[in-house]
């Protein structure tokens, strides 16, 4: 499927209540700063700069891992998991940025490539990441 087709799938995770909470900061989410604006992104932003294909395979691959990752780590937070997982997705196939907040990381972009520190070996999510190793 298309990049904007899958930032359209995305965006239909959120309802228009969710919406409204994201447009105006409403704390009534359970949402960081760094995720907020990323779903700000998928409901309001621009189209994506190219239409390449996203494989579904990749997508299901790299959101059964953050579900797991985050049942595992994250079990007491359930009502942050969905704005995880959309930020995450919609950062690895639409945006091709890092998924993770640089301060939080580490990564740093030198000429346009992103480099993180703290990548994982063999770990699925970090496959998906726009960033290599350091």
């Amino acid at each position: 499927m298309k990049k904007s087709e899958f930032r359209n799938m995305l965006a239909a995770r959120i309802s228009p209540d969710e919406a409204e909470m994201l447009r105006t900061s409403d704390p009534g989410l359970y949402i960081s700063d760094f995720n907020r604006e990323v779903c700000r992104r998928i409901i309001d932003g621009p189209e994506p700069e190219d239409d390449h294909e996203v494989e579904e395979k990749d997508i299901r691959k790299l959101e059964d891992s953050l579900d797991a990752f985050l049942c595992r780590y994250m079990d007491d937070h359930h009502e942050a998991h969905k704005w995880i997982v959309l930020s995450c997705l919609e950062l690895a196939f639409v945006e091709g940025k890092p998924m993770h907040p640089q301060k939080k990381a580490g990564w740093e972009e030198i000429d346009g490539r992103y480099y993180c520190p703290s990548m994982e070996k063999g770990s699925v999510i970090c496959t998906y990441c726009a960033c290599e190793e350091k």
